[in-house]
């Protein structure tokens, strides 16, 4: 009972900790541009969150040479408190941790040299027993620090709170992005005043001028926007995530409502049976209500197969966004196709795809780079079977197989095949036999060299009835 007991309180304080992360990711203050507010804000939250006693959010400041606390909420009284401020000469021991983008532990604050330096100014005179402290880091840059102070003395730190401390260190660095967003957009507004007023002072007397300037203007939203749409295209695979992991909540929240609702279905269902008399009228009345618990029946196995779909998409999204940061690690061939395959549902659509997978042996690789050439292959088969105007199903094969030296992976579809002339030089870049405007001519060329860095190849075979593209690895890699 004890264990289930602990167990129950970290699960709960496990779902506290992400409440408030939550809360504070959607939070208004954080983004708002108003960066003393929005980490009070977060101090105060983190401080409930886990349950200790103060939490601070400390800044460097390179210009005036000090390491100052910008916000302390001190949980024991309820209150936010005035930091102190250090010249960086004497914290330089803390700036050296830091500068290392180093997360510390200190169960034993009151006898402990890392934070020597600190202790009588800060640590005695509040009462602390034990911190542990995050670095905030801003475009590669350390800019302060976040320390989550607790009285008792030999807390230890567990992996999830350390977790929950770096996350709420990035809140903090957001905050101070939007913090400067703001007032860069207020240096531009002011700008921008400024310069309508010397233009509208000048117009009178200089119009070519003025055109100048109009023309000089326009240059400048072109250039805004291919900066907006270079920070979109930057921040791609992490909207991705974000958005599969805010789509996966309320799908658990409508599968969860939706069973509830079909069990209580079910047992009315069977209160009926019971209490309905066992005569021509009750019968009746059954076959009357049959109607409407069978389509109850077919609903519930509608909504359990959507549900299952749409994790499987979240699933396969949170996988391959993440992909481009992955090192050279065991991967799992079959999944990365049955990933890539669900991914592709869109251009899949209408096409047949048949699966015969075997049983292959773990890949040392970059899980992303075999994902896009997956991908890369897998979209061109779906355009040429779709796309090959022939009486017949468009049809997509894929199959895996070991032999004692190789892996191979073969994709094939029943589309038209490749010319002759346009197979010798398919792999070369900016060969492509898709339409201008559709294709770059770049995903084969880019898939080819991806397997060749791993001494495989691709090979293709194609005839009038379709094309094979078989991708050979060597099983010692």
């Amino acid at each position: 009972m004890d264990a289930i007991s602990a167990n129950s309180d970290v699960h709960q304080n496990n779902m506290r900790r992400q409440n408030a992360l939550l809360e504070l990711a959607n939070s208004y203050t954080v983004d708002s541009g108003d960066f003393r507010v929005a980490i009070e804000e977060i101090c105060m939250a983190s401080s409930e969150a886990l349950s200790c006693c103060r939490v601070s959010v400390w800044i460097i400041d390179d210009h005036e040479g000090v390491l100052s606390v910008a916000a302390l909420y001190d949980r024991r009284i309820g209150e936010l408190r005035p930091g102190p401020t250090w010249p960086q000469r004497k914290v330089s021991l803390l700036l050296d941790i830091l500068l290392k983008e180093s997360l510390f532990t200190v169960v034993d604050a009151p006898n402990d040299g890392l934070i020597g330096e600190i202790r009588e100014s800060y640590i005695a005179e509040g009462k602390i027993g034990s911190v542990l402290g995050v670095p905030i880091t801003y475009c590669g840059n350390v800019i302060g620090m976040l320390l989550v102070e607790n009285q008792q003395i030999g807390r230890r730190w567990t992996t999830e709170e350390q977790i929950f401390a770096r996350s709420i260190a990035a809140l903090v660095a957001r905050a101070n992005a939007a913090s400067e967003r703001h007032n860069a957009l207020q240096e531009v507004i002011e700008l921008n005043y400024e310069l309508e007023n010397k233009v509208r002072e000048r117009t009178a007397a200089l119009s070519t001028a003025n055109d100048e300037l109009l023309d000089a203007m326009g240059e400048l939203k072109k250039t805004h926007k291919r900066l907006a749409q270079a920070e979109k295209m930057s921040a791609l695979g992490e909207l991705v995530a974000g958005l599969a992991h805010e789509l996966n909540n309320p799908i658990n929240f409508m599968s969860t409502s939706e069973r509830v609702t079909y069990e209580a279905v079910s047992a009315v269902r069977g209160i009926l049976d019971e209490v309905l008399p066992h005569d021509e009228d009750g019968q009746a009345l059954r076959d009357h209500l049959d109607g409407h618990f069978k389509s109850t029946d077919e609903s519930h196995g509608h909504h359990e197969l959507g549900a299952q779909r749409a994790v499987s998409v979240i699933k396969a999204l949170l996988s391959f966004s993440h992909r481009d940061e992955e090192e050279h690690q065991p991967c799992d061939i079959n999944l990365l196709v049955d990933e890539t395959v669900t991914i592709l549902t869109g251009e899949l659509k209408g096409v047949c795809v048949r699966k015969e997978l075997g049983d292959l042996p773990a890949f040392m690789a970059r899980p992303g780079e075999f994902s896009q050439v997956f991908l890369n292959i897998i979209n061109n088969a779906a355009y040429a079977a779709k796309n090959s105007k022939l009486p017949r199903e468009p049809v997509v094969q894929i199959k895996t197989t070991k032999s004692d030296e190789q892996i191979e992976i073969s994709i094939a579809d029943n589309g038209k095949g490749i010319d002759a002339d346009v197979s010798k030089s398919l792999f070369d870049p900016f060969v492509t036999t898709k339409p201008v405007g559709t294709g770059t001519g770049m995903g084969l060329s880019i898939s080819y060299q991806l397997v060749a860095n791993y001494g495989g190849e691709i090979v293709v075979d194609s005839t009038p009835s379709g094309a094979v593209f078989t991708i050979r690895l060597p099983c010692e890699h």
